[in-house]
Formats: C-alpha cells, structure tokens, sequence
C-alpha cells in the first residue's frame, strides 16, 4: 500500500514539474526573466525527483533557459 502512495505521489510530481516546464516556455514569449525563474524551478523540480539519472526534461529546461539568453542578444 506504502509502495504504490508513493508512486502516486511521485507521478503528482512529474506532472506538476512539466506545467511548470511548459509555463516556463509559454512566458518566454512575454518576460525572458521570469521564463527564465520559471524553468530553473522546473529543472529543480525534475532534479529532485531523478537526481542525477538522465533527465531529458530536465535538460529541456536548461536548454531553454539558453535559448532565453541567445534571444536577448
């Protein structure tokens, strides 16, 4: 019973890390600063449930965050 709260929880987790990834990328649209808050949340949202496994989402968010600042420029 433990095993599968758990699970359930963690599931919670993931979703919430990819609205937070995709609202990172909807902002970058209007505000590069807070795109980029919000997808530095997201990335640690995704690095404390992975740690340091691979993560491609997690990855995703970095990958924006440059693109943020390639934009400014």
């Amino acid at each position: 019973m433990l095993k599968e709260e758990i699970y359930q929880g963690v599931k919670v987790n993931i979703k919430i890390a990819k609205l937070q990834l995709i609202k990172g990328l909807w902002t970058s649209k209007f505000s590069t600063e807070r795109s980029n808050e919000e997808l530095l949340l997201a990335y640690s949202l995704f690095f404390e449930l992975n740690g340091n496994m691979n993560n491609y989402f997690g990855a995703n968010c970095l990958l924006e965050v440059g693109n943020n600042y390639l934009r400014e420029n």
